[in-house]
């Protein structure tokens, strides 16, 4: 049987599919459709969130360099007061300043004292004097604080105020009271007016103190008396004596002028705090401040109490002291 003649024809051609309707046909030479671009990765987006950052901290550091350029070239503001070479311990220098005993100058300090009483025995003012103090609080007299409060007159007190004043030493003097009103705070007053007739106020270069104090080692008629009381006690001895021509202020130590006195009452009255240390910490203004109650000075046998006196300065337009 013949051989079939095999038959190879091309295959026919798929039409393409027909354009939907409002769908322009394809042409038949137009390019291929653009590939999708892929979305950057987790990778890629993290990148570019470190370069922000890095960008927005590189813009902060400019802008506080610019800052402090700035305010470097600003005019300087005052300088620190000289105060000169330091001194010895609660010494002036040359240039008349104290410093305490770490070397830090005090310049509101103008004159240092001491307080004396009769515990002090006899001294050698001229001694004293020559040793560099320039003041000297004395006591006048005091009330006992047994139950009867016998007023007395310091044993010392006509020769101290004596031989301060031969001496060319500044006085003040101060009257230690147990007082338990306003009417034995006036009699207090009264004694002690008695007991500078002698003098005069014209005497007197610093005030008289009224020195009210708790007695913490025995039994005290003034035990628990309430604060307002002693600042009622306080302001009937200081306006007695200011009524006689003196001036007058109150003593106090850091508790008394914290936690028992109504300092707003004491308003104008010249204070005198004991704050033993090496810096005056009594937050308050004061005139007189005592810093010590183991000072050794010649012309005094054993301890006495040191003090500075302080005057109101000017600086950068405000007053200190």
């Amino acid at each position: 049987m013949p051989e079939e003649r095999k038959v190879y024809r091309r295959p026919a051609r798929t039409a393409a599919p027909a354009p939907q309707a409002g769908q322009a046909a394809p042409r038949p030479d137009a390019p291929p459709p653009p590939k999708k671009k892929k979305r950057p990765g987790a990778k890629r987006r993290r990148s570019r969130l470190v370069l922000g950052l890095c960008l927005l901290c590189l813009l902060v550091v400019v802008v506080v360099s610019v800052v402090l350029v700035r305010c470097s070239a600003e005019e300087a503001g005052p300088a620190e007061a000289d105060f000169g070479t330091p001194a010895a311990a609660w010494q002036k220098n040359d240039l008349g300043y104290y410093f305490n005993t770490s070397g830090r100058a005090m310049p509101a300090a103008v004159l240092k004292g001491m307080d004396v009483s009769k515990f002090q025995g006899e001294i050698d003012w001229e001694a004293v004097a020559a040793s560099g103090v320039e003041f000297a609080m004395i006591r006048a007299g005091y009330r006992g604080y047994g139950e009867a409060g016998t007023l007395r007159e310091d044993l010392f007190f006509q020769a101290n105020m004596d031989g301060a004043l031969a001496n060319g030493i500044a006085v003040g003097v101060y009257f230690f009271s147990q007082a338990l009103n306003a009417e034995e705070a006036v009699e207090e007053a009264a004694f002690l007016l008695e007991l500078l007739e002698p003098y005069g106020p014209g005497a007197l270069a610093l005030p008289v103190y009224f020195d009210w104090e708790d007695i913490t080692h025995d039994t005290a008629r003034t035990n628990g008396l309430d604060g307002e009381i002693i600042t009622d006690c306080a302001l009937a001895f200081t306006d007695a004596m200011e009524a006689a021509g003196y001036a007058a202020g109150v003593y106090a130590y850091r508790y008394l002028g914290y936690f028992q006195y109504d300092l707003t009452r004491l308003a104008g009255l010249s204070l005198w705090i004991g704050a033993v240390g090496d810096w005056p910490d009594f937050y308050y203004a004061h005139e007189l401040w005592q810093y010590s109650i183991e000072g050794d000075l010649p012309g005094i046998d054993g301890n006495v109490d040191l003090d500075l006196r302080f005057e109101r300065i000017e600086a950068e337009g405000a007053e200190v002291s």
